[in-house]
């Protein structure tokens, strides 16, 4: 037992000496080789791919290139918006975008592009200290797409006299261009861009809206809405005065705007008037309102009242069906010929004959305007209602002058017509008056009898000289 002991512990001491050091000797050079020499091996690699700018749409295959020579001396990275995805061939941040691939030739391959695809793809080539990088910008065309619409309905209802405003925003790339633009019957009118607003609607605001974000390769996302706009009738008459005759037809005509639609009455002598009752009938083409009465009667002679009405309220309009010729209308002054004298000439309508016309005229923005009745004879009727007459005004002073003009029949006086501008008579200075032809045919006799006492006292002198001499 004793004996194995010491066995061992021999055996320990052999190792021991097998395993020990050498003693390092100072004047030895230990330096070392192989893998971690400091120098590279190898020529220096060199990057050949340029920085480059790409747009590409959704869903198509991007290829971003990452050409070097000498590859295998440095060591190629690819980084996406600051964030690194492969250092030689190593994942970092890769596995969170499953549709990049790195090819074999370290190009970078992007499968069924995205939006979330768009930003900034570098390359970098590192060797030693030095780097080299390229850089791609890469942008997704997006189709334009309605993000926010307001207000969030295909139609809404506002009062007369309230505001609105409309938006409309979108997103895509490139960046869209959004307007709203109001549909009309035939055609669309643009408003604006983004938003719209609309101080005071009134019924002309009613209709549809459309807004449109459209990019520059023609495609586009379009919302619409429709604006109902609530008000009280508004009534429009086509002439406030209507001129009728005895026996004929007279139509009466208002056209009524109201939302809700309005209830129209009409009323003569604060009676309301019903359909086909006597010789009335009331009929309705849209908004339009006719009243038309047969064989008019003089008593049919007066005020209609046409009244809109609904839950926001009412209003009227006032026509007169009149007998009175109609406001007369000058035409274009001619002149007399031979005289120079302006001759006027006007038109007026009247179912009733014309007893009279009262012409009055003045110089310009001078004077006393003068007075004359014109007889209707000589008035021509081509129509079945117009009269056309004419009258010669005689020794006018030349100068500018204005006249109005009225016509009577047996209903009344009509208004007066609007001024008229004519001017004067024209005078022509070149032509001798008979006065100045006398003047001249006297100081010629005078003179020929002048001359004739100056021949005669010459004649004398002569015989007397002759006779002395």
């Amino acid at each position: 037992m004793r004996n194995n002991l010491w066995i061992f512990l021999a055996l320990g001491v052999v190792i021991g000496q097998g395993f020990a050091h050498p003693a390092e000797d100072p004047d030895k050079d230990y330096s070392l080789t192989g893998d971690d020499d400091d120098e590279q091996e190898g020529p220096a690699p060199v990057l050949l791919s340029k920085n480059e700018t790409f747009t590409f749409d959704v869903g198509k295959n991007a290829r971003l290139s990452c050409k070097v020579e000498n590859d295998k001396s440095g060591v190629i990275m690819w980084d996406f918006n600051g964030n690194n995805l492969w250092s030689d061939k190593i994942v970092f941040t890769a596995s969170e975008h499953p549709n990049f691939r790195l090819e074999d030739d370290h190009s970078l391959r992007i499968i069924n592009i995205t939006s979330r695809d768009s930003g900034t793809f570098k390359c970098s080539v590192i060797y030693g200290e030095h780097i080299q990088a390229v850089l791609y910008k890469v942008e997704v065309a997006v189709p334009p797409k309605i993000v926010q619409f307001s207000p969030d309905s295909n139609k809404v209802t506002v009062d007369k006299g309230h505001s609105l405003t409309l938006i409309c925003e979108a997103n895509g790339f490139p960046t869209p261009v959004v307007s709203w633009y109001k549909k009309t019957k035939h055609n669309e009118e643009n408003i604006g861009g983004s938003k719209v607003q609309i101080g005071m609607v009134n019924r002309k605001h009613s209709g549809t809206y459309e807004c449109r974000a459209s990019n520059n390769k023609g495609e586009y996302d379009t919302r619409s809405i429709d604006v109902h706009v609530l008000y009280e009738p508004e009534v429009e008459v086509e002439s406030d005065v209507v001129l009728g005759g005895e026996g004929y037809e007279s139509e009466l005509v208002c056209t009524v705007h109201g939302e809700p639609k309005a209830k129209v009455t009409w009323v003569k002598d604060e009676l309301p008037l019903l359909n086909n009752h006597n010789h009335i009938t009331l009929e309705d083409k849209g908004n339009k309102h006719f009243l038309k009465i047969s064989g008019t009667k003089r008593s049919d002679f007066g005020s209609y009242k046409c009244i809109g009405q609904n839950s926001k309220g009412n209003s009227s309009k006032t026509i007169t069906l009149s007998g009175i010729p109609s406001r007369p209308k000058f035409q274009a002054a001619e002149e007399a010929s031979g005289t120079g004298s302006p001759v006027l000439t006007w038109a007026v309508d009247s179912y009733a004959p014309i007893s009279i016309y009262e012409l009055l005229y003045r110089l310009q923005d001078k004077g006393e305007w003068k007075s004359i009745d014109v007889p209707v004879e000589g008035s021509e009727r081509p129509g079945t209602n117009t009269f056309i007459a004419k009258h010669t005004l005689n020794e006018l002073e030349p100068g500018t002058y204005q006249a109005q003009l009225r016509a009577k029949n047996i209903y009344g006086w009509s208004e007066l017509s609007e001024l008229h501008t004519f001017s004067g008579n024209v005078v022509n200075s070149e032509e001798p008056s008979e006065t100045g032809l006398k003047l001249e045919s006297s100081v010629n006799n005078s003179n020929a009898a002048s001359e004739l006492r100056i021949s005669l006292a010459f004649v004398a002198s002569l015989l007397i000289a002759q006779f002395y001499c």
